[in-house]
């Protein structure tokens, strides 16, 4: 029997209406419908639905569409279409849509939009997905004629079974990487890859969570627990019983999963269960957190029954009290894993020689065995993480595999979060086996997938340079845009100039967020030095087309970079090469030049004119990441000093605008801001009316009222004249000042509890308005990727601790987290006060909420709380708190490597005028 054959008894349907509606009811229960009430599958009137159904409390009306060939998509839409007129009929909630056809994501997509109401759409796919589960048997064969094979086996046959799996998972993870079968199968029966005690569930903790990026040896680890559970299970019938479990096969539940796969060893009910899923970030974000719930309940009902869960990191996981962040190898650990991939004996500081890049990623065991096994075939050292990649991608396609389909699978399996493809995607029977034949290509229940996460990442990217996979079309799913950013950052690390520069145009036009975030990851994995330059032309064309682009991308902060002109096009530039260096510098001066020049003979990097800007050397590597991260870095120290310094032009109207004139009032009136509520506006425009006039062909002014206030007199005097031509004679604090005179020696002593929450939540309602003012001005293209903009509209919620006396004084703070609320709703900002310091405990369901109410980004929010910027007395406490948030998203974008700093109290604030 073919291996796909609930496929094509479900394309192949000739069973008529009755049984389809009967099976998608079966489908449906598995799936958490209940109180399943058909309607007349014989035939007959069915008041628009061939069933109703309830889930989650909720009415939902089943429709089912089995054609016996295959139609159009959109004979399937018209279809879905009219069915939908029964969800009103019968006062429903949505509707579940069951159907034998194949349906794209993008087809989905467009018959969801249609509908008009919430549709569940069971397409084929899903029915295979749901069909072919152990627990399904008896429905296949009900209605598939598909035998069910009830026999099963005896106990202690099944725990060999499990445990000769577990070994050949193993093996085929080892081979896959590049090992002979021998030394894979010696491998499997040792004792490598074993965690440490303290990492695995006990009967106190017994959740564990394990998050490590790929690579990290938590799937070769997590199969020697599994494998210690089946020994104990061997030894005795009363213990745990050993359940391996993927995602995909959690799909129904954990608990039905978990009494699946046990069914031929024992009762786990009864006797516990010792429970491992690999994966858990295949299923998705939501899918992740809500299998770790599922895996406290389970342990906590069942007796002796621990769970342990792998993923790559989620910060929803890495916040659980759960987790446990998987350990690197330690450099002995490091250096045996060579030697295990080299199959030899190899000296103790060879790998001290490796360049940073190398050494940095074989604190992961699958770096570290490839660095042995690129010792099997080369003399020379590698010399960045992508040459490793490269010896495995090498291998594969020596085994004379269809290079082509697999560039496809990897593009499927990408998409699906690297969660198994169902075959019959793939292609034919013949050539799914022809793919099985390379040996990193492995069946799981759902479908196939690569042996190793980073093959499916590496074929991925090869598809990307060969043209077959546009980056245009990436951009169609910006919700599933961020499971592309290895691959990408791939193609970009390994391509020539004119092909990175195809990966990355077209992302940084239009997410240039996540283009920024790839160019991250594409510089840890290539060498950007050692290549003798190219002629001085070449370069200079790569250099300058980079960091325009790169300009580009940011929006209108790049008119205040000191290598541009006023409207962001860069200033020409000298080039010249020599050995593996490019060295660059801008001109700045009266005289015309073109775009790029040759570096003028007498010109010295350390002895250059004013006529010269800025001016920085690169070395060059063996592909174009060179002059990307040359461009990069050039923005980053731009974009770098502006945060650190805190030298944005700020709006003329805003709450930035109100912070700088209140502070210049409260200077040149020389009364304390602590204090000073109003002030009258007349005085004001009394002493920066003779300045303005006498400097009135300047083009600045600025007044300095104290060794470190300066202030732009022309911007603070038009300000001011507009609170006059609005009538107002007074300014008024933007904040609530303090309310206790007797103040002691802490600046917390001068408030009452009450008026520091007051002070606190009218700070945060300015920084929301700010900290937009300032996105939308000068980094508009790269909002939709800022954490802070993408959360908006938000509400603030936070707890203020006042201090104490025996703990670090009366200083205030202020911790909490955010929440996303509906586009349209207003920002909200709640304070509330606390009699201790936070407890992050409080904001642990921050994350899950803007994950659920805010999809797109849901795969890249960090969901980060805690502190928050709180300077009570401070001048400019609205400025700091939005710098704080600024520099954390830039940061997140390798955008700037500074925080928000202490400004530069000898330069006037730039107003936006």
């Amino acid at each position: 029997m073919r291996v796909d054959e609930t496929w094509h008894r479900l394309r192949a349907w000739t069973s008529g209406q009755a049984t389809s509606e009967r099976l998608a009811a079966q489908v449906l229960y598995a799936e958490g419908f209940r109180d399943l009430d058909p309607s007349h599958p014989l035939g007959g009137p069915d008041g628009g639905a061939d069933a109703l159904a309830r889930k989650d409390g909720r009415t939902w009306v089943m429709a089912v569409y089995f054609p016996l060939d295959e139609v159009r998509s959109t004979a399937v839409q018209a279809k879905a279409v009219g069915d939908a007129a029964g969800v009103a009929g019968n006062a429903a909630y949505g509707m579940a849509f069951v159907t034998n056809q194949h349906l794209t994501r993008g087809e989905r997509k467009a018959l969801a939009k249609a509908v008009g109401c919430p549709v569940d759409i069971f397409h084929l796919e899903r029915l295979v997905h749901v069909l072919d589960r152990p627990a399904m048997a008896q429905v296949r064969e009900q209605y598939l004629d598909i035998p069910a094979n009830a026999a099963g086996l005896q106990a202690a046959a099944r725990l060999d079974e499990l445990a000769r799996a577990s070994d050949a998972r193993c093996v085929g993870r080892w081979m896959a990487i590049g090992l002979p079968r021998e030394e894979a199968e010696a491998l499997a029966t040792g004792a490598t890859g074993v965690p440490d005690d303290d990492l695995v569930p006990t009967t106190d903790d017994r959740v564990v969570v394990w998050t490590a990026e790929l690579g990290s040896g938590k799937s070769i680890a997590l199969e020697r627990v599994h494998q210690r559970a089946i020994t104990a299970a061997q030894a005795s019938s009363s213990a745990p019983v050993p359940v391996f479990l993927t995602a995909t096969e959690c799909a129904s539940g954990l608990q039905a999963a978990v009494r699946t796969a046990a069914a031929e060893v024992g009762e786990p009910r009864l006797r516990g269960a010792n429970v491992v899923v690999d994966g858990i970030d295949e299923a998705g974000l939501e899918a992740a957190e809500r299998l770790l719930e599922q895996a406290r309940v389970l342990a906590s009902t069942w007796p002796n029954t621990t769970v342990l869960l792998t993923s790559r990191p989620i910060t929803v996981l890495a916040a659980a009290p759960e987790h446990h962040a998987f350990p690197p190898l330690s450099e002995p650990e490091r250096h045996a894993c060579i030697e295990l991939g080299a199959g030899r004996e190899v000296r103790t500081l060879w790998d001290h020689g490796l360049p940073a890049e190398v050494r940095a990623v074989m604190s992961r065991p699958f770096f570290a065995l490839l660095a042995g096994l690129w010792l099997r075939e080369n003399e020379s050292v590698p010399r960045a993480p992508v040459d490793l990649l490269g010896l495995i991608g090498r291998r594969a396609t020596a085994k004379g595999a269809d290079e082509v389909k697999l560039r496809a699978l990897a593009v499927r399996a990408v998409a699906r979060n690297l969660a198994p493809v169902p075959e019959a995607e793939v292609g034919t029977a013949a050539a799914v086996e022809s793919l099985m034949l390379t040996g990193i290509i492995n069946r799981r229940p759902g479908g196939v997938v690569f042996a190793l996460p980073a093959l499916a990442q590496w074929f991925a990217a090869q598809s990307l340079l060969e043209g077959e996979t546009q980056p245009e079309s990436l951009l169609e799913a910006p919700e599933d845009l961020e499971l592309w950013r290895y691959p990408v950052a791939l193609a970009v690390a390994l391509g020539s100039w004119q092909q990175s520069n195809a990966c990355l145009a077209p992302l940084l036009r239009e997410a240039p967020g996540f283009a920024f975030r790839v160019l991250d990851v594409a510089f840890a994995q290539n060498v950007t030095f050692g290549n003798p330059a190219p002629p001085w032309r070449e370069a200079g064309t790569q250099v300058r087309e980079a960091l325009q682009a790169l300009l580009d991308a940011t929006g209108e902060a790049r008119t205040l970079a000191s290598v541009t002109h006023a409207d962001g096009r860069l200033l020409p530039m000298a080039v010249q090469t020599g050995d593996d260096r490019v060295s660059v510098a801008c001109w700045r001066g009266d005289e015309e030049r073109p775009d790029f020049f040759p570096w003028p003979p007498d010109l010295h990097m350390f002895a250059a004119g004013w006529d010269w800007g800025s001016m920085r050397m690169t070395r060059v590597g063996p592909t174009a990441t060179w002059a990307w991260q040359w461009a990069r870095d050039s923005l980053r120290h731009e974009i770098g000093a502006q945060v650190k310094e805190r030298s944005l032009p700020i709006p003329p109207e805003g709450p930035l605008a109100d912070e700088v004139a209140w502070d210049f009032a409260c200077e040149q009136s020389k009364v304390s801001a602590l204090f000073a509520e109003r002030l009258a506006i007349q005085p004001l425009l009394e002493f920066l009316e003779p300045l303005t006039e006498r400097a009135e062909d300047a083009v600045s002014l600025t007044v300095q009222l104290s060794p470190t206030r300066r202030y732009d007199a022309r911007a603070i005097q038009a300000y001011l004249r507009r609170r006059v031509d609005a009538g107002q004679t007074e300014l008024l604090a933007p904040l609530p000042t303090a309310d206790v005179r007797t103040g002691g020696g802490w600046i917390g002593e001068f408030y009452t509890p009450e008026r520091l929450v007051a002070i606190a939540t009218e700070q945060y309602r300015r920084v929301i308005v700010a900290y937009r003012q300032l996105v939308t001005r000068w980094f508009a293209p790269l909002s939709h990727r800022l954490e802070h903009h993408a959360l908006m509209p938000l509400r603030v919620v936070a707890q203020l601790y006042p201090g104490d006396r025996d703990g670090f004084g009366f200083i205030p703070s202020l911790s909490g987290w955010l929440e996303a609320l509906p586009p349209g709703a207003p920002d909200e900002v709640v304070i509330t006060l606390a009699d201790h310091h936070y407890d992050f405990e409080a904001g642990r369901l921050a994350y899950p909420q803007q994950l659920a109410a805010r999809p797109v980004a849901a795969r890249w929010l960090s969901g980060s709380q805690g502190g928050l910027s709180f300077e009570v007395g401070d001048r400019n406490p609205v400025e700091l708190a939005v710098y704080a948030w600024l520099a954390g998203d830039l940061r997140r974008l390798g955008l700037t490597d500074a925080s928000s700093g202490l400004g530069n109290g000898f330069r006037a604030t730039v107003w936006d005028v």
